[in-house]
C-alpha cells in the first residue's frame, strides 16, 4: 500500500529534478498539475515501503 506520494519535478533545460513527498493523493496530483509548465515535466510517483 501506497505511503504517500511523491511529487517528482524535471527541468527540461538542465534536467534537475525536485521532490515533494504529499500524504493525500488528490492532493499530489493537484500539486503535479499546478507546477507543470511548458519547461517543467511533472509526475506523481506512489512511495512504497521497503520490505
Amino acid at each position: 500500500m501506497a505511503d504517500g506520494f511523491w511529487v517528482v519535478s524535471i527541468s527540461r533545460a538542465t534536467g534537475e529534478a525536485s521532490s515533494q513527498l504529499i500524504l493525500n493523493k488528490d492532493e499530489a496530483y493537484q500539486r503535479s498539475l499546478d507546477i507543470e509548465t511548458a519547461e517543467t515535466a511533472t509526475t506523481v510517483v506512489a512511495r512504497r515501503n521497503a520490505t
